[in-house]
């Protein structure tokens, strides 16, 4: 049987999901805008703007520097001499003692494009866009903070930087909330397709 050696690039399962959930995720940052006191029309059209222009450009090219670390990494960790299986028997040693160590150093490193796998499993999908929001997180409010703060210019900017970082906190703190009780059904259900 061929087996296929491509990785996952997790862009293309993360991607969609967020566009889907624009509207919800404008809804919720307008509301956080609006209860700190801007207008609401006005919050609507700036989280609107902030949100598409973080969801178009922000999160590929943030996913897209998080893997050329990725690739990066991986060149220097397969190059003549220093390729894993060099680094001695106390490295693989500590590897094989500690599994739960390896899988999440390996995990933070390889989280943009999931290498391929003998038998792959779900818990490494998700697991990995945990990992990817973080990242995701802080170029949206860096991006939607800038876009605040030029649409609504006659707002304290201290008070736009705490509303969006507030509006992100709670939207990617949703979509973690989502993606971990994802995790923990298919721990509950190993082998079964999600509902």
């Amino acid at each position: 049987m061929a087996q296929a050696d491509a990785g996952i690039p997790m862009i293309m399962l993360m991607w969609p999901p967020l566009v889907l959930l624009l509207a919800p995720i404008i809804a919720i940052e307008t509301r956080i805008l609006h209860r700190g006191g801007i207008v609401i029309l006005p919050a609507f059209k700036a989280t609107t703007v902030a949100n598409l222009l973080s969801t178009v450009v922000g999160v590929p090219l943030t996913w897209l520097a998080y893997a050329i670390v990725e690739i990066g990494f991986a060149l220097v960790f397969n190059a003549p001499g220093l390729a894993i299986e060099h680094w001695g028997e106390k490295a693989d040693a500590f590897f094989k003692a500690h599994p739960a160590f390896a899988h999440v150093v390996f995990l933070l490193f390889g989280a943009p494009i999931l290498g391929p796998t003998q038998s792959p499993d779900a818990s490494i999908l998700f697991e990995a866009g945990l990992v990817l929001l973080v990242p995701f997180f802080f170029a949206s409010y860096w991006i939607e903070r800038s876009i605040l703060r030029n649409m609504l210019r006659d707002h304290d900017r201290s008070l736009l930087d705490r509303l969006c970082w507030q509006g992100n906190a709670m939207t990617y703190g949703l979509l973690a909330a989502i993606l971990f009780g994802f995790l923990l059904w298919h721990y509950a259900h190993p082998g079964q397709p999600l509902p």
